[in-house]
Order: structure tokens, then sequence, then C-alpha cells
């Protein structure tokens, strides 16, 4: 992603956390939500990342610190963008 953006990128995620976990768990047992949104929601927040994992993604693939912004916002989402280096 990294290589091919012209200008940067941007990711908008869910943050891995207890709260979000049990809030989604049972507040779909109580909306009309079909079988497969009370089966993802928990999933897909007990697969997302923590602010760790976007350090460790980032270094692993080469993309300096100082280049990656990683932002915690409500509710319990992270941003992770990056800016390219403009050659010249």
């Amino acid at each position: 992603m990294d290589r091919f953006a012209a200008h940067g990128w941007f990711i908008n995620d869910l943050q891995r956390h207890i709260l979000p976990y049990f809030f989604i768990k049972y507040a779909t047992r109580f909306l009309p939500v079909n079988r497969m949104a009370r089966h993802d929601g928990p999933v897909s927040v007990a697969r997302a990342f923590a602010a760790d994992d976007w350090r460790h993604l980032l270094a692993e693939a080469g993309i300096p610190a100082e280049r990656a912004c990683i932002e915690w916002f409500l509710p319990f989402r992270y941003s992770v963008a990056c800016r390219k280096e403009i050659e010249t």
C-alpha cells in the first residue's frame, strides 16, 4: 500500500478492547440484526488491532514511526495515517 500510494494512506479500524466486545456481543441480542451480524460483530472486535499491534506492523513494513500517525478516537476506533515523502 505504501509503495503504490501517491501522497499517503489512511486506515480506519476497530480497537480490540473488552468494552466494545461485550457491548456488541450483548447489544446484538436485543437489536433486530441477523445471525451473521450477531456472530461477526464480536469476532471483528476480537480480531481488531491494538496500538502496539499497529506499531509492530508499521515497523515490519519498514515504515518509520515519524511518517505514521496512530490515533485513538471514540467509539473505540483507531486511525492510522501515513504521508509519503515527496521526492523532488
